[in-house]
């Protein structure tokens, strides 16, 4: 026993230690973002609070998320405040200033990135739900010709490429991932919502904006895996990370993950193809595949 006594205090103490920086770390977030006065700051401000979020789920990740997106308006950073506010709502959407961000949300959208339609959809939202102060200003924001939200995703989906050309128009694409975020926030109960989303995802690819892509497919996970499109989501993010960003481990791991879950899938077939052939060139697999169909 006096062998490892030594051992187990030493464990003990130095978890004392680790909670007690994290709490420090924790308690000092605020501060620390009121005095970010650059873009590099600001994503290191980011990193950090996505760990602390990622060590602690109890941490206030609303506040911090919140924070950031006024901080980012007030560098002029509107897409970072976009990103940051609609992260606030999702990872924390119990959190009591959540309304105050989707109106923040609505006034980036309004003022600085020339969305006003998705602006009114979410003043018009608040002005039936939210506090009554904030309800009292999103009411007289809300235009009396509210949008149909799920009209403008249809216009956009279809304009964001020509189907004579092939070419993308990235205007549209973008408009409709900006909606389908705002939809989720709105009515994540939904189905259509989860649909949004995947389709959202598959624009972002078109667009190249493979980190995008990976949250959007993530975020149908977490929200919406029962459903028809979570094996999809899996599948295509597998597929995003091996093909778009040569990231094998985590392709072969959303590969297997996939199967597991989803053995008799439509894709599975797929799947299992994809990682027994995992990192091979192109032109090897195609040598082999002739080489295969000369000996049948």
């Amino acid at each position: 026993m006096s062998i490892y006594r030594p051992v187990i205090l030493f464990a003990i103490l130095l978890t004392g230690q680790l909670h007690s920086c994290r709490q420090e770390k924790s308690s000092d977030i605020p501060a620390r973002i009121a005095q970010v006065s650059s873009q590099k700051e600001l994503l290191e401000m980011s990193n950090l609070v996505d760990s602390l979020i990622q060590l602690d789920q109890a941490q206030p990740a609303g506040l911090w998320l919140g924070l950031l997106g006024r901080k980012a308006a007030e560098l002029h950073r509107y897409r970072d405040a976009e990103r940051y506010f609609i992260k606030a709502v999702k990872e924390d959407p119990a959190f009591e200033g959540t309304s105050q961000h989707l109106f923040e949300l609505a006034e980036i959208y309004r003022g600085y990135l020339d969305k006003s339609e998705l602006a009114n959809t979410i003043y018009c939202s608040l002005s039936g739900k939210a506090p009554a102060g904030l309800k009292e200003n999103a009411g007289k924001a809300c235009q009396h010709e509210r949008p149909d939200l799920d009209s403008l995703m249809v216009v956009w989906n279809a304009n964001a490429m020509d189907d004579q050309t092939g070419r993308l128009d990235p205007a549209p694409a973008q408009d409709f991932i900006a909606a389908a975020q705002v939809r989720a926030l709105l009515y994540p109960e939904e189905t259509i919502s989860a649909m949004g989303l995947f389709e959202a995802a598959q624009w972002a690819k078109a667009l190249r904006s493979f980190p995008m892509a990976l949250q959007l497919y993530d975020w149908v996970l977490e929200d919406y895996s029962e459903g028809p499109f979570g094996p999809k989501a899996m599948f295509l993010r597998a597929f995003t990370l091996e093909n778009d960003l040569g990231n094998l481990e985590a392709a072969k791991a959303d590969y297997e993950a996939f199967l597991k879950r989803w053995p008799d899938d439509p894709f599975a077939d797929d799947a299992r193809l994809l990682l027994e052939n995992l990192g091979k060139d192109p032109a090897e697999l195609i040598r082999q595949f002739e080489s295969q169909s000369g000996t049948q």
